[in-house]
């Protein structure tokens, strides 16, 4: 199904969405909500209205603009996400054009709501700013087929590497074999030390090693396309050691089977 409007009209479109068995749906907010009052509450009853939709696997909403009322941004909240989380069968959840509000702690609960999930995409905004890299530890436990990942993280880079580090060590993986293949992060980190891109290399190796992209989105800086470019050389280079490392032990195990014979 796809829907465009205001939330206020098409919440009224979905009052018989219990006669529906929505497998896609589709949003595409177009009126200009500065205009439009109380529309928290018409995205609350819409989430509630969707979340009897037992059977929905893909769930895409697009904004054409980041609007705001006043002087305040204007931000899908996490909050207002709570009655679709019962959806276990989500393969697909994409918001484009407006940010998604949420700390680590909230897109925990949204990792294990939906373990199915396969796309994650996210727009970047302001309410990033408590959401760190540690988050995405969440989606490699929770979401073993996950394949792509787009998402907005806090502007700090020492703030994010620090809710890595008060990870509890036993929950990051080893030798795991994630399936993810595209991560895109964006990012307002500014220059990245070299001590600090082989944190973040490391990391991101241990919690998703088949990457075959890492890089950043939405009207990206110079800067921010050479940090993220400049990480995944560093995971491939981390990977390439690893391999030769495991390359010459084995063939030193094999030299001394043989002089042993």
């Amino acid at each position: 199904m796809h829907l465009i409007g205001s939330p206020s009209s098409i919440t009224r479109v979905l009052d018989d969405i219990n006669s529906i068995s929505l497998i896609t749906l589709v949003i595409d907010e177009t009126s200009n909500v500065t205009r439009e009052k109380h529309t928290a509450i018409y995205w609350k009853r819409l989430f509630k209205q969707i979340s009897v939709c037992h059977a929905i696997e893909d769930i895409e909403i697009n904004q054409q603009t980041q609007q705001s009322w006043g002087h305040e941004h204007y931000s899908l909240s996490i909050s207002w996400f709570l009655p679709i989380l019962k959806l276990n069968k989500m393969k697909r959840l994409v918001i484009n054009g407006s940010a998604l509000s949420g700390s680590d702690d909230d897109f925990r609960l949204l990792a294990c709501a939906f373990p199915k999930l396969k796309e994650l995409g996210v727009s970047p905004g302001y309410y990033s700013q408590g959401r760190t890299l540690a988050c995405l530890l969440y989606f490699s436990q929770e979401c073993p087929d996950l394949q792509e990942i787009r998402i907005s993280l806090a502007s700090s880079v020492l703030l994010n590497l620090d809710a890595v580090k008060k990870l509890p060590p036993h929950t990051i993986p080893v030798n795991h074999q994630h399936p993810l293949k595209k991560l895109y992060i964006h990012s307002q980190f500014g220059q990245i030390q070299p001590a600090q891109m082989v944190q973040v290399a490391q990391f991101l190796d241990l919690i998703f090693p088949n990457l075959a992209i890492l890089e950043t989105y939405s009207s990206p800086t110079a800067v921010e396309i050479s940090n993220w470019t400049g990480v995944q050389q560093t995971r491939e280079a981390l990977q390439a050691t690893t391999w030769l490392d495991g390359f010459r032990q084995t063939t030193s195990e094999m030299e001394h089977g043989e002089r042993g014979i």
